[in-house]
């Protein structure tokens, strides 16, 4: 059992993770500010598009995820 719920934990933060970092880097994409950094200029708006899509279907498939892997520990 111990070891399950180290996979729980370890899961659910690798997860909590990848969806922290894909909406910091949708923020700092979209940020005017930041624009000037990047070597390629700023997002078309078709990137930008496609990636607001991958942040939000990300974010909206981590709910059944987490609760997937939270219900290892009630089987």
């Amino acid at each position: 059992m111990r070891s399950w719920r180290t996979w729980v934990v370890t899961m659910f933060m690798l997860g909590s993770l990848d969806v922290m970092l894909n909406l910091v880097n949708f923020v700092q994409l979209s940020s005017d500010e930041l624009n000037y950094g990047l070597v390629i200029g700023p997002p078309t708006q078709e990137v930008w598009t496609s990636l607001c899509v991958f942040t939000v279907f990300g974010t909206l498939l981590y709910i059944p995820e987490s609760i997937n892997t939270f219900s290892v520990l009630y089987r």
